[in-house]
Formats: C-alpha cells, structure tokens, sequence
C-alpha cells in the first residue's frame, strides 16, 4: 500500500532461498530386469515471512540468513543480508 503522499509503501513478501543439496535414494529395487531406484532430490530451503514500510527510494535492512557451509550445515561465520528498496512509479 502507498501513503497518500506517495513517499512509503507497506510492503508484504515472503522472500525465499532454495538449495540443492543432494540426491537421496528413496526405494532401492533390484530384479532380473535391472535397478529401478527410486532417486529424489534433497533442498535446503529457508524462508521469512515479513512485513515493513519503507520509504520511497531508499534501500532498507530487510533480513538476514545464514548459509550453509561446505559440510552442508549452517556456517554462523557467514552471513547474507537481504535489503529492499521500493519506488513509486505514476504513469
């Protein structure tokens, strides 16, 4: 939603980020005809929900997440920060 003066826009998101992690086998079959493996793919997924009201055109600090690190689990010495930025536009 925008202010009546046009200078802070409510916003609502759901920002989302989506990994690969690794293939899992799920059912393991074997017979005379040969493997019929089950083979699912695993993600990492981490989300927020949120809501913030910035101000037109400039940027503001929106989250944060902690990505995993080599051994596929959070690595709190690394961070990514999420920030938004927003701007009218009136045609």
């Amino acid at each position: 939603m925008i202010s009546n003066n046009g200078q802070t826009i409510d916003l609502r998101l759901a920002p989302e980020r989506v990994l690969f992690n690794r293939w899992v086998t799920y059912v393991t079959h074997k017979d005379q005809w040969g493997d019929a493996n089950v083979v699912v793919p695993e993600f990492h997924t981490q989300r927020v929900t949120t809501a913030i009201t910035v101000v037109n055109k400039k940027p503001k600090f929106l989250t944060i997440y902690t990505p995993l690190g080599k051994d596929k689990k959070l690595d709190p010495t690394r961070k990514i920060l999420v920030f938004v930025k927003a701007t009218v536009v009136r045609p």
